[in-house]
């Protein structure tokens, strides 16, 4: 029995489905590395924040470590929203890995019903070829011993 066009059909949507849930995935993973480096960038401007409020107080300027103080205050309240939203992007990230792996999973297994019925079908043209030449051979034999 030849592949049917309805299990082709089926591959053809299995495959957008991955190939979608593989974009999704990756703009995902882009967005929640983008904010990771937000991050770290906003643990950098705490730790500049700190170089300036030692800096003043080595300097005898209140201006130093007042800037520093403020930089530290607005690094801290950035990270700890940003730590918050990088949080869900690592769950929502790993959500959409397991949506990816299941949608590649269907995506197997439509496939693997086509390569079945593929090699169900040479198996049976083999069956058949042999069986015609098995029987041409015995139809030989026995005109040819008649």
């Amino acid at each position: 029995m030849p592949v049917s066009k309805a299990l082709r059909q089926l591959l053809a949507v299995r495959e957008s489905g991955e190939d979608n849930a593989r974009a999704v995935l990756q703009s995902a993973i882009a967005a929640l590395h983008e904010h990771e480096a937000i991050l770290a960038h906003n643990v950098l401007r705490a730790h500049e924040g700190r170089k300036l409020v030692v800096a003043g107080i080595v300097a005898s300027d209140l201006c130093d470590r007042t800037v520093g103080v403020t930089e530290q205050m607005i690094a801290a309240q950035r990270a700890s929203k940003l730590q918050a939203r990088v949080e869900d992007e690592r769950a929502r990230v790993e959500t959409l890995r397991q949506e990816y792996l299941a949608a590649r999973t269907n995506r197997h297994q439509a496939q693997t019903l086509i390569d079945e019925t593929i090699a169900r079908d040479e198996q049976e043209e083999r069956r058949k070829s042999q069986k015609n030449l098995d029987d041409w051979h015995r139809d030989s034999s026995r005109r040819s011993g008649a």
